[in-house]
C-alpha cells in the first residue's frame, strides 16, 4: 500500500533525485529512503527534467527535488 507521496506501510520513501551534470548531460537517482537511511537502487542518464519525470513514474518514485 502506497499513499500520494509515494510511502510504504512503513514510511518507507522511494524518492527521484535530479541532478545537472552541465553541458546538456543530466543524470536521476532513485532512491528508498527508510528510517532516514538512502538506498541507492538505479541511476539513469536523462535529457532533462521531463525525462527524469518518466524515469521516476518508472519506478513508482516520487520526484524529490524537481
Amino acid at each position: 500500500l502506497h499513499d500520494r507521496q509515494g510511502r510504504g506501510a512503513q514510511g518507507m520513501i522511494k524518492a527521484a533525485n535530479f541532478y545537472k551534470l552541465g553541458k546538456g548531460r543530466a543524470v536521476v537517482s532513485i532512491e528508498i529512503i527508510d528510517a532516514g537511511r538512502r538506498t541507492h537502487l538505479a541511476e539513469h542518464q536523462v535529457e532533462g527534467k521531463r525525462e527524469a519525470r518518466l524515469v521516476a513514474a518508472q519506478y513508482n518514485a516520487e520526484p524529490w527535488n524537481f
